[in-house]
């Protein structure tokens, strides 16, 4: 007796052409454990017509940054699963409508979000700014300023757009240069 069903999928290729409209496809075998945990947890908490949900499969397939997922809870999922640091930031994408048949991507990554604490022993004049992955200096994100002893919070907007994909480090330091904190970002 012939049959309707509904079935959600996710595309686990980023960068790749997506399926396009009444395509057929094959099961071929089944998906390494954490992924599958993974997708469980997107079903169980009703998360999968959420666009985190195919942020997340792509954290586990691809590689993509944690920071590209934009849901706390499946962030924290995805991490525990991959056995890594839940980011301190949210990755904003530009938004690529999906087309069918069309390459499937998060899109480039434009903006970079999230907060930045550190603790002064004394008085210092600090700066914030930009190093790509090997410690290179790309650009100031704030000016040198004075700040007072104790604990600071500050949220950090990075406008990334302009680079290249890959890790970077957002560093605190005193006016001579000395690091008071790092934080690792990657998009």
């Amino acid at each position: 007796m012939p049959g309707a069903l509904t079935l959600k999928t996710f595309c686990t290729q980023a960068g790749e052409i997506s399926p396009a409209k009444n395509a057929r496809f094959l099961v071929a075998a089944m998906a390494p454990e954490a992924l599958c945990n993974v997708l469980k947890f997107i079903a169980e908490k009703g998360k999968t017509n959420d666009g985190a949900a195919q942020s997340a499969v792509w954290a586990m397939t691809n590689g993509y940054s944690l920071g590209s997922i934009d849901d706390p809870a499946l962030t924290a999922f995805v991490a525990n699963q991959l056995g890594k640091a839940i980011p301190g930031y949210k990755i904003r994408h530009k938004t690529v409508e999906y087309v069918p048949g069309r390459v499937a991507d998060l899109g480039k990554a434009m903006v970079v979000e999230g907060n930045f604490r550190y603790y002064l022993e004394k008085d210092e004049k600090v700066r914030m700014v930009l190093l790509d992955g090997s410690g290179k200096f790309i650009k100031d994100i704030s000016k040198e300023e004075i700040m007072i002893a104790g604990e600071h919070r500050s949220s950090l907007r990075l406008e990334v757009w302009n680079l290249t994909p890959g890790k970077y480090i957002v560093r605190m330091q005193t006016k001579d240069g000395r690091v008071i904190k790092d934080m690792e970002v990657e998009f």
